[in-house]
């Protein structure tokens, strides 16, 4: 999880630099989205990752929580900046919806998926113990 959180404030700090650049080319027009994109990364991913290796539950989680997981953090970065696009283009589109419909069903899956995990895992370590 170590290297999950270093991963996650890498992306975060490229979104950043991505967003500025893209402000600076775009003959400054911005965009909330683009601007704050790196939030994504960092508050959904960098953060709990972090607090996993901080608090020491970061070995336990599932593999298919956690694919799901960074999945729903992908897709929600990738919704800000194609919203940002969008937006700086002057123009609107309805897919933006479905980055964030899909990003809030794949955090949900994996949070589900994550709290099955462990409720399972916990009552396979009362049976096993006499």
């Amino acid at each position: 999880m170590k290297r999950t959180a270093v991963v996650y404030l890498a992306a975060a700090a490229f979104c950043a630099l991505f967003g500025y650049v893209y402000t600076l080319l775009g003959y400054g027009e911005s965009s909330p989205f683009m601007s704050f994109m790196f939030l994504c990364p960092l508050l959904l991913g960098a953060v709990p990752a972090a607090a996993a290796v901080l608090f020491g539950f970061g070995g336990g989680i599932d593999r298919i929580a956690f694919n799901a997981w960074n999945s729903g953090v992908a897709l929600a970065t990738a919704g800000c900046l194609f919203h940002g696009i969008v937006e700086i283009s002057g123009r609107f589109s309805d897919y933006d919806a479905i980055y964030f419909a899909l990003a809030a069903l794949m955090l949900i899956i994996a949070s589900l998926r994550g709290m099955f995990f462990a409720k399972r895992t916990a009552e396979r370590g009362k049976m096993s113990r006499p």
